[in-house]
């Protein structure tokens, strides 16, 4: 019974071997998919700002550390320039938030822009879901005391809020997960997970990077 218990206990772990190295294949397979569509998309457009923020949110970036940092410094190293040209909140907050998160101190001045002379952000703002959502994440990244971050977290916070009912169900999902935990606070495996969830319900993703980042997360599983 010994010897029958352990033949069957190798025949299962060789199983298991072979098929974590047919996955292991299939991953990098997919990981030079995505690779080419990552360094394919210039650095000023507001696609890689998407795409990187995915690929970090989708907990895979690990796999790209190179190609994500030649794309950041570049960003940074054209802040200003770009900012000032920039008048959608999204990419601005965007940019803002990707670039604090990796430990470059950029200046949130360029939030000014989308406040009016009252003190108060300005009316043609107040329907960019996206955009708001996007100034609320960023917002977290306050680093020391930064009044227009105060009161940028103050403003997306409440407003957000006050939006979900009428938020499409993709976004609302990302709304209310963002009102409960911001990214800041959720650069996790759980969130990882959650966000997989919700990616895959937004009819803007991409294919190849949701079916790559669902099979590291199952590899990583597996190995821990």
């Amino acid at each position: 019974m010994i010897r029958l218990e352990n033949s069957a206990s190798f025949q299962a772990s060789d199983l298991l071997c072979e098929i974590c190295v047919d996955e292991e294949k299939e991953l990098q397979r997919q990981k030079e998919l995505v690779k080419r569509v990552l360094v394919r998309v210039p650095h000023h457009s507001s696609h890689k700002l998407e795409l990187i923020d995915s690929i970090q949110r989708l907990g895979v970036s690990y796999h790209f550390e190179e190609e994500i940092g030649k794309s950041l410094q570049y960003m940074h190293d054209t802040y200003l320039e770009c900012c000032n040209k920039d008048n959608d909140l999204r990419t601005v907050a965007l940019r803002f938030r990707l670039l604090r998160q990796q430990g470059y101190r950029v200046s949130c001045d360029m939030f000014n822009k989308f406040i009016d002379a009252q003190g108060n952000f300005k009316e043609s703002i107040m329907k960019d879901v996206e955009g708001i959502l996007e100034l609320y994440e960023a917002a977290y990244f306050e680093v020391d005391e930064e009044d227009v971050l105060d009161k940028a977290l103050h403003f997306s916070s409440s407003h957000l809020e006050s939006l979900a009912p009428d938020i499409t169900s993709s976004r609302s999902a990302l709304v209310n997960e963002a009102l409960k935990l911001p990214i800041r606070k959720n650069l996790t495996r759980l969130g990882t997970k959650k966000f997989i969830s919700v990616y895959q319900e937004d009819e803007s993703h991409n294919q190849i990077l949701l079916n790559f980042a669902k099979l590291d997360f199952n590899i990583v599983q597996k190995i821990h």
